[in-house]
């Protein structure tokens, strides 16, 4: 967390979009090289004990930020290592060079927010990693965390659409073919299913139900972000009994670190639109896994 910090601090000067992607893009190739060389070492490294697996702008590093305060929870080399979505092609060896010798002790995580809205993700998780290892999914209202995802996209620039209505409408017809290829091709990174999917990503049910089918219940914990943020001592305390850790409180709760400072509004009628389009989607996320009552 403390490289993901210190980056925010280099990049929000930076008024250029695309200045800013090719600084996150450097970072990124740095720490991969990083971990590439760490691989080769021959030293055993720790399989993570958890991964954050979403949702995307849900809250991920919220919680993965609060999380590392617990003196036993370490970092990999950065919080996003995207491996069972973007870069599986690399190889598990890696992967766990993004994490700390099995010397330091303690339990080792990621967040990678596009894990639980990948289609692969889950499956290759159960594959690859141990038993031991559980995931985390954190889900907010999905009518803000649309919202919240095109104004992302808009600040780096990735969104050409001005109006986030016209960029809903639009959504099916920009990602349609990617995901059709992604069938074809497990190993193909679609840009528009990254960028552009604001409503498929609020229809958490599917997502969770393919998670928990891969792994078990036992290895997955599903929060809701409005309670992680109103109860946050709490949901940690929770996490922190899902791990099997001694329960820790932070001297203090900081901020998100990835939060947005602007103060645009999503149209109420919109608003309202969206609502009654995630509702069917909603119930059936409560009615199966007791998440959502709140939206």
């Amino acid at each position: 967390m403390k490289t993901e910090r210190l980056a925010k601090r280099v990049l929000d000067p930076l008024s250029s979009p695309r200045a800013r992607r090719a600084l996150i893009a450097a970072r990124d190739q740095a720490t991969g090289t990083v971990a590439w060389a760490t691989s080769k070492t021959g030293s055993e490294r720790a399989a993570p004990g958890f991964i954050v697996i979403g949702a995307q702008k849900g809250g991920t590093t919220f919680l993965f930020q609060e999380l590392l305060a617990h003196p036993e929870v370490h970092s990999s080399l950065t919080k996003e290592l995207h491996y069972f979505d973007d870069h599986y092609a690399k190889g598990h060896d890696w992967y766990l060079g993004h994490f700390p010798s099995v010397n330091r002790g303690g339990v080792a995580g990621e967040a990678s927010p596009s894990y639980l809205f990948h289609p692969y993700a889950a499956d290759r998780v159960a594959r690859d990693l141990p038993d031991t290892t559980k995931a985390i999914a954190v889900l907010r209202n999905p009518v803000a965390r649309a919202f919240s995802h095109w104004r992302h996209e808009r600040r780096l620039g990735f969104e050409p659409i001005e109006s986030f209505r016209e960029a809903l409408e639009a959504e099916e017809s920009r990602t349609t073919a990617d995901l059709a290829r992604m069938a074809d091709d497990p190993h193909f990174v679609s840009f528009a299913w990254r960028h552009f999917t604001y409503r498929a990503r609020g229809h958490y049910v599917e997502q969770v139900d393919r998670w928990q089918r891969a792994l078990g219940p036992d290895r997955l914990l599903v929060l809701d972000s409005t309670e992680l943020y109103r109860h946050t001592e709490a949901a940690l305390h929770l996490v922190h009994d899902f791990l099997g850790l001694d329960r820790f409180t932070p001297d203090a709760v900081g901020g998100n670190d990835m939060a947005a400072s602007d103060d645009e509004v999503l149209d109420p009628l919109l608003a309202e639109e969206l609502r009654l389009y995630f509702e069917p989607w909603n119930q059936r996320l409560l009615d199966s896994h007791g998440v959502g009552g709140s939206w």
